[in-house]
């Protein structure tokens, strides 16, 4: 016997450990933009719906609601647009 080692059976077995992640539906748009508009301009559409868009706020605004993070509570599209 070796002063200081362990001397009990370890069984060591290779496994990876098992990491579980939470995946949310993959959700497919098509983002159609009017050619050489500024700011950009267009509609998003995700197969059931038509999002029209003017502005980098207006297409964060049509994607929030299509993945419903932080979707609006107002109805689609806004009155004023």
């Amino acid at each position: 016997m070796l002063p200081g080692v362990n001397q009990s059976p370890v069984v060591r077995v290779n496994q990876s450990p098992v990491v579980r992640v939470n995946q949310s539906p993959v959700v497919r748009v098509t983002l159609e933009f009017e050619q050489g508009s500024d700011p950009p301009c267009g509609r998003l559409l995700d197969g059931e719906a038509v999002y029209p868009f003017a502005g980098w706020l207006g297409l964060a605004s049509a994607l929030e609601h299509v993945i419903g993070v932080g979707a609006p509570t107002r109805s689609w599209p806004p009155a004023d647009g």
